[in-house]
């Protein structure tokens, strides 16, 4: 079953042009810190919008969130809280 299947058939997801957009962007942005309201932004939607379909994406195993990591505790849930890395997750087989 496809991508755009699932979002059609368990999410109800009617933006479909959108989210293909933003799974383009979230490529072109892979490994780096992302931010809702830039991708909100070059989506033309509401930063809300952006975080629930990376949320179902995320549930979708299409992406991968990437926390911080840093050795003070404080510091870590500082950039945990105002940054997000996404990472595609790979379905390929490997290279032979």
């Amino acid at each position: 079953m496809t991508l755009k299947a699932f979002l059609l058939n368990l999410y109800t997801v009617r933006d479909i042009q959108a989210i293909e957009t933003l799974v383009f962007l979230l490529k072109e942005r892979v490994g780096s810190t992302i931010s809702y309201a830039n991708l909100a932004r070059d989506v033309e939607r509401d930063p809300n919008t952006i975080k629930r379909w990376l949320q179902l994406l995320e549930n979708l195993y299409v992406i991968f969130r990437v926390t911080p990591y840093h050795k003070n505790i404080a510091r870590a849930l500082l950039k945990l809280v105002s940054r997000a890395t996404s990472s595609f997750a790979s379905c390929s087989p490997p290279p032979r």
